[in-house]
């Protein structure tokens, strides 16, 4: 895997966003593949997913309901974060791997 689709990745720690555009222009100069670029999207969104866990959502949800505010949002964090990991190592093995 070329060590430009880690860009995509630390890009996407800071925000999603960012990342979707260092990926425009990556795939509009045919240095990835359209599989590579989804597939260091779908990484980003979950490592940016962990970092808004960390940053917003955990204190939030501390603040406002104390100890069950951290298993609700830790429960949150799992409900999205598991079904993304499936996809990412499925399309790893299917498109990128395979």
């Amino acid at each position: 895997m070329p060590s430009t689709v880690l860009v995509i990745m630390l890009t996407g720690l800071a925000t999603i966003s960012g990342a979707i555009g260092i990926a425009s222009g990556l795939l509009n100069g045919n240095v990835l593949t359209p599989n590579e670029i989804l597939f260091s999207l779908l990484v980003a969104e979950f490592i940016n997913k962990i970092i808004i866990y960390l940053r917003k959502n955990l204190p939030l949800q501390l603040s406002i309901f104390g100890k069950i505010g951290v298993k609700l949002a830790t429960l949150h964090l799992l409900i999205y974060e598991i079904p993304l990991l499936i996809v990412i190592v499925v399309w790893y093995l299917v498109f990128i791997k395979g």
